[in-house]
């Protein structure tokens, strides 16, 4: 018995040994069975702890606290106090965990084990945390491809604690795996392109020694041996004292930035060498993208449009572009001509095309604008359309004047002998009415045959100031009374060499556009003056020359011409006047007709007043030869000349002035009666009179015809067209005379006597002549 007081006063020094720091432990312990793992005892830290009563606890096995987490099992007989760590849960399911440190001890004489557990719930999510942020970050640098580098640069560090590191990343970028180089700046320097390689150790050198950061970008060699290219940044850290004590730094891999902004650069340079005008703008029509066509075309820079909105200094047709977008957000493009205004005020026609682009969702982002200048075209196209529309009114004019002339050539033709009949002054006046009207028909139509064919009148002096008490006539017989005509020139009005037709048509048209602008009445100024203009002037004014000039001044108290248009004025076709009321060729008449004599016009308006100049070099060649003498010419010796022409009316008069001119007449309706009639009196035939334009023969086959039957025939040509459609046939054919429809006794019979002269001055040398 002895013994077992001994032994059981051993057990109870033991326990009382043990109860005073179980019990007053801040941290939860308790004794477990080492067999059945139940509960023997706990202290009031454990109740507390762990929300259970002392009761409920002692009910209670090892097991009942550990979280379904913890996947690990209980040891009875560990070998070392610590346990390691569990994951263990309160009463209501809250899980901690806990670092286990237990030893074996006797209680209440069962072999059992004692433990503490040490509550490690906060410290082991602060390591979670570093740990997930370690991870983010390894993952952020993998998908940045962006390394992080330290290097110590003490001494006294413990070098073991404070490594030189390289992020996994910076390994990878260099082809190697993690941890297989030696960690040292000398080391990147290896895979530094040769070229980049001094560079790179003389700035890691200078931010050592100055403490300044840098960034820059390099060129490396990795494993592989492809060429790649890196961002570095680069700084120094100081302790508190300011002592160095580490370099850090980043390594980015850029390569494939850098190819996605050489693309860039490269598809920008292409875009700028277009020629077109290339414009992104955003849905709100604010410009992002403006390449150097569109400044070339617009001619504002990129600097001075990016950001604004096109709808706010582009766009002249607001509706339209308007409606335009509506197109382009229902069919996702539009295309079409667009005006649009230039930096310098003008307007520039477009060949558009937008494109919308979308986002990754399909939301609309933005448009794509290729522009086409096609303003020149545009000019060419209506150029085209308009020398189109002149050809056509210049074959029609020519027909016409055919048929006009071969009405005017008898009237030309008879009235002449008409007056010989006439015994009193006041009939041979009525005559001379016929003849000037016919020559002033004929005058007309060489006018349009000349602006619509281009074909040139007889040059010869003219003087302007008959011209104008012409068209003072005119004016006050025609124009509405509330408009009152003045004129004035001086006496000594210099002489002018042109087209006499052709200079009335000037004046007439500038009038007449007077007139038109005045519809209220007003005072229409014809004036002429004398100019002679110096080699200055001729410098500063396009088209002139220096020299003498005649000023021919058309001026109104109309309205005046808009700015605007002023420019437009002498374009073909154009008009300000209601539709069916103008041509729109009078002004392009003018200037036309101007231009061919070697002269230039200005215009002058303002609200009130509008002055054409014409200015007109002056003649040096002495007065005019506006009203020219008849010459003398022979009288026919019974010569037989030979008539051709299809037209019965010409014949007819061509016969009987031939007749009474003292010339033997054979006629003929076309060609074939010509070889006929010519065939019977081919030794008797002195000059064919042929039309060139007739039926079944024409005048240059019949020629060729009658040629080679007489190659000493003389042959003169009429024609009533102005289109030379068969000059270069009678040119072959060496015609020795002319003479354009309608044409007049004077100049017929000047032609005929031209001819013959040489046979008359052998045979009858003293010939009478005609009046």
């Amino acid at each position: 018995m002895t013994e077992q007081k001994i032994a059981a006063q051993d057990i109870q020094k033991q326990e009382e040994q043990y109860r005073l720091p179980f019990e007053t432990n801040p941290s939860p312990m308790w004794v477990y069975d080492a067999a059945t793992l139940k509960f023997l005892a706990v202290n009031d830290a454990s109740i507390q702890r762990y929300g259970y009563s002392r009761t409920e606890f002692l009910s209670l096995k090892l097991p009942d606290l550990r979280s379904p987490q913890d996947g690990s099992s209980s040891r009875s007989d560990a070998p070392s106090p610590h346990c390691g760590m569990w994951w263990h849960c309160t009463k209501e399911g809250k899980p901690l965990v806990v670092e286990i440190y237990s030893s074996p001890v006797v209680f209440e004489g069962k072999a059992a084990r004692m433990a503490t557990a040490i509550d490690v719930t906060e410290r082991e999510a602060a390591e979670r945390r570093v740990r997930e942020s370690e991870e983010a970050l390894a993952l952020a640098q993998r998908l940045a491809h962006i390394g992080s580098w330290e290097i110590d640069l003490t001494e006294k560090r413990d070098r073991a604690k404070h490594p030189p590191r390289w992020s996994d990343e910076i390994f990878r970028i260099f082809g190697l795996e993690p941890g297989s180089v030696p960690v040292t700046h000398d080391t990147f320097l290896e895979f530094v392109h040769p070229a980049d390689r001094a560079e790179a150790k003389r700035a890691y050198i200078a931010c050592i020694r100055t403490g300044h950061p840098y960034t820059a970008d390099y060129t490396v060699i990795p494993r592989d041996g492809t060429k790649r290219f890196v961002h570095v940044e680069c700084y120094r850290v100081q302790d508190a004292e300011s002592r160095p004590i580490k370099m850090a730094g980043t390594i980015q891999d850029i390569t494939e930035r850098r190819r996605a902004e050489e693309l860039l650069r490269e598809q920008a340079d292409l875009l700028n060498l277009a020629y077109d005008a290339i414009v992104v703008r955003d849905m709100e029509d604010r410009i992002h993208f403006w390449n150097k066509g569109a400044e070339r075309i617009y001619g504002w820079s990129a600097a001075e449009v990016l950001g604004r909105r096109t709808s706010d200094f582009l766009y002249q047709d607001m509706p339209g572009f308007i409606a335009a977008k509506n197109i382009l957000l229902k069919k996702k493009e539009w295309i079409g001509e667009s005006k649009q205004r230039r930096k310098d005020g003008g307007t520039v026609i477009l060949n558009s095309h937008w494109t919308l682009v979308s986002d990754e969702h399909g939301r609309p982002k933005s448009v794509l604008v290729i522009n086409q200048d096609i303003t020149e075209q545009k000019k060419f196209e209506a150029q085209l359309l308009r020398a189109q529309r002149l050809e056509s009114v210049g074959t029609l004019a020519s027909g016409v004047a055919h048929d006009l002339n071969n009405i005017l050539t008898p009237i030309l033709l008879t009235a002449p002998l008409l007056r010989n009949e006439m015994a009193t002054q006041q009939r041979e006046a009525l005559v001379s009415l016929v003849v000037s009207s016919a020559e002033r028909g004929a005058g007309i139509v060489k006018q349009v045959l000349t602006f619509a064919r281009g074909a040139e009148g007889d040059r010869v002096l003219i003087q302007p100031a008959h011209l104008i008490k012409e068209i003072e006539r005119i004016a006050q017989e025609t124009f509405p009374k509330s408009i009152t005509v003045r004129t004035e020139h001086p006496d000594n009005l210099w002489t002018i060499e042109g087209e006499p037709t052709q200079i009335h048509q000037v004046l007439l048209n500038l009038s007449v556009n007077a007139r038109d602008a005045m519809p209220n009445g007003g005072t229409l100024s014809i004036s002429a003056e004398n100019l002679q203009l110096d080699d200055h002037f001729a410098a500063m004014t396009p088209g002139a020359t220096s020299g003498p000039h005649v000023v021919l001044k058309v001026s109104d108290t109309g309205a005046g011409i808009p700015p605007g248009i002023i420019d437009k004025i002498f374009d073909p076709f154009f008009t300000t006047k209601e539709v069916g009321t103008g041509t729109g060729l009078g002004l392009s008449t003018v200037i036309g007709i101007v231009k061919s004599h070697g002269g230039f016009v200005n215009v002058y308006s303002e609200p009130g007043a509008t002055t054409f100049k014409v200015f007109l070099p002056a003649s040096n060649r002495g007065q005019s030869e506006q009203q020219p003498s008849h010459s003398l010419v022979r009288a026919g010796q019974g010569e037989t000349i030979l008539v051709v022409d299809d037209e019965a009316n010409v014949r007819l008069a061509a016969e009987a002035l031939l007749i009474g001119a003292g010339y033997q007449v054979l006629v003929a309706e076309d060609g074939t009666e010509a070889v006929a009639a010519f065939m019977q009196h081919r030794d008797g035939i002195k000059v064919l009179l042929t039309d060139v334009m007739m039926p079944f023969m024409d005048g240059p086959t019949l020629v060729r015809t009658l040629r080679r039957l007489n190659p000493e025939l003389k042959v003169i040509v009429s024609t009533g067209r102005a289109d030379n459609a068969h000059a270069a046939d009678l040119e072959a054919l060496r015609i020795q005379a002319c003479v354009a429809k309608p044409y007049t006794r004077e100049k017929l019979l000047a032609t005929l006597d031209e001819l013959l002269q040489g046979d008359r001055l052998a045979r009858a040398p003293d010939a009478p002549y005609l009046v």
